[in-house]
């Protein structure tokens, strides 16, 4: 992959409808040394036959929704400008490498709550679709990718485009 890294914008669950000042979006950076090591556990719990692996890993980002900024229609499909960053803290987050379907996810608390968090998880399938994309482009991604929705006709327009053409 060469230093490249794919961008996410995932929404946040709590388990606590009451509490406040919670994270609304994770943003997630994956870099080649990350998707190495995610691909490595999942040949790991194919081969022994485990659902999933886990290891501690603080990689996602939180953040809010800025109340000042964008009109409410951002909770579909934010962009990263339209959020700013939460003043909490995560604890204990770890990243899963869940084998069936295969995807990645984190979970955890906020740091001296009993209030878990759990980041909505990212198709495998997804991951490498984009990097493909990435790969073919040469650059990072056009587009900041958001609950789980590449902007499928733009990135293959490009793609088609620098490649005249040829299907990847």
């Amino acid at each position: 992959m060469g230093n490249k890294t794919l961008k996410y914008i995932r929404s946040v669950h709590v388990n606590n409808e009451y509490a406040n000042d919670v994270p609304s979006f994770a943003i997630i950076e994956l870099n080649d040394k990350l998707i190495n090591w995610i691909r490595r556990a999942y040949k790991a719990a194919q081969k022994v036959g485990a659902h999933k692996i886990c290891k501690y890993d603080m990689t996602p980002t939180f953040k809010i929704i800025d109340e000042d900024g964008p009109p409410i229609e951002v909770y579909d499909n934010p962009k990263e400008t339209d959020l700013k960053n939460w003043n909490g803290c995560g604890d204990c987050l770890m990243i899963e490498v869940v084998e069936c379907p295969f995807e990645i996810r984190w979970s955890g608390f906020i740091d001296h709550t009993d209030i878990g968090i759990d980041v909505e998880s990212i198709s495998m399938d997804e991951v490498e679709e984009n990097l493909q994309v990435l790969n073919a482009e040469g650059t990072q991604l056009p587009l900041l990718l958001a609950d789980g929705a590449l902007n499928y006709d733009t990135s293959k327009a490009l793609v088609l485009e620098r490649l005249k053409g040829k299907p990847i």
